[in-house]
């Protein structure tokens, strides 16, 4: 958020009670140019009270700090939240990958051909439909578990552009077998039934 270029509004709020007496008497600075009042009152059941509010413009309030430096500060925070959101996606990546590859090992080692419907939803615990990918397979047989980026239920799937990824396929599509080591298939026959989409 770039820094505000215009002085904030300096108030002096008094508050006080139906008989004079003070409540409360501060300064406070805003930077959209309305006091706001917060103050406790009492709330005993039945009974209604009226208070007086004064509030007196007492001028700008400049920033302590020059303008440059505090947009050399702002650009500085967005470099840092933007460095910290990449990091984020890229562990919660790290995560969604690792937690359909631990279900497709356990199912395998239980289920052979059926893990498939083992995996989960990123969003929910219903079975997922579909499974992200970095990026198309046309022709591929096999999918390596580092393309996976995710996995979306029935439910999810009509959104799955909004989860920046390129592709997806349909898990209906997919089979596994073990050959020296646990492979993800793509059955070309099931093609008709779903596929990539880019």
């Amino acid at each position: 958020m770039a820094p505000r270029t215009q002085p904030r509004k300096k108030f002096r709020v008094v508050i006080k009670d139906i008989k004079g007496a003070v409540i409360s008497d501060h300064t406070r600075s805003e930077s959209y140019g309305t006091a706001f009042v917060n103050f406790g009152i009492p709330t005993t059941p039945g009974e209604s009270y009226r208070f007086r509010v004064e509030v007196r413009y007492l001028g700008d309030d400049p920033y302590k700090t020059p303008l440059a430096k505090r947009q050399v500060a702002a650009k500085k925070a967005e470099e840092r939240a933007e460095k910290y959101r990449v990091e984020r996606e890229e562990k919660a990546l790290v995560l969604r990958r690792k937690r359909i590859v631990n279900q497709i090992d356990h199912a395998f080692l239980t289920h052979g051909s059926d893990a498939v419907r083992f995996v989960t939803c990123d969003k929910c615990s219903d079975v997922a439909t579909i499974l992200l990918l970095t990026h198309e397979h046309v022709g591929a047989t096999v999918i390596d578990a580092e393309q996976i980026t995710g996995a979306l239920c029935a439910s999810h799937e009509p959104w799955w552009r909004m989860y920046k990824t390129t592709a997806f396929i349909k898990c209906s599509r997919l089979e596994f077998f073990y050959d020296g080591i646990k492979q993800i298939y793509v059955n070309p026959e099931a093609a008709a039934s779903g596929g990539a989409a880019v």
